[in-house]
């Protein structure tokens, strides 16, 4: 499994579900709640396995270690702000300009690893490389799905 590509669909998803949210109003706390409950649980899924399988054998290659570091400090940032949104009232008015700013912080992270990073790392690792990184990035999101599940029992 190529892992830019797991990434690059993750991207698309959150993109789908920026603009389903965005059409959501102080009335629509339902949709605001099942939207909001997707986008986490998927950006959980992204990030642990971005940052934990994704990011770590990358930190050993000096030409992308300030891009990698820099992407976790997006992240640590989209953590801060998701916690405030999950804080925040589905029918309060400040409620969509947090998720707006999200939002904004993602699509200028994700910009830059579609960008920047992903073709940086078509260059330097090679397809085995990736498959490899890729393979364990899918096994991690696995045994994250099934001890979510298991918990839920």
């Amino acid at each position: 499994m190529d892992p830019i590509q797991l990434l690059h669909s993750d991207h698309q998803k959150f993109l789908a579900l920026f603009s389903q949210i965005e059409t959501t109003t102080i009335d629509s706390i339902e949709e605001r709640l099942e939207l909001h409950l997707r986008l986490e649980l998927l950006l959980a899924l992204h990030m642990l396995s971005e940052e934990r399988i994704f990011y770590k054998p990358l930190l050993t290659l000096p030409e992308i270690t300030d891009m990698i570091k820099k992407n976790y400090e997006a992240h640590h940032a989209i953590n801060i702000a998701i916690h405030e949104l999950k804080i925040t009232p589905y029918q309060s008015e400040h409620w969509l300009p947090k998720f707006q700013a999200i939002r904004d912080t993602m699509l200028s992270d994700m910009a830059e690893k579609e960008n920047f990073l992903f073709p940086k790392l078509r260059e330097i690792l090679s397809q085995a490389q990736l498959l490899a990184i890729g393979e364990k990035m899918a096994a991690y999101r696995q045994t994250l799905i099934h001890s979510n599940n298991n918990t839920e029992s």
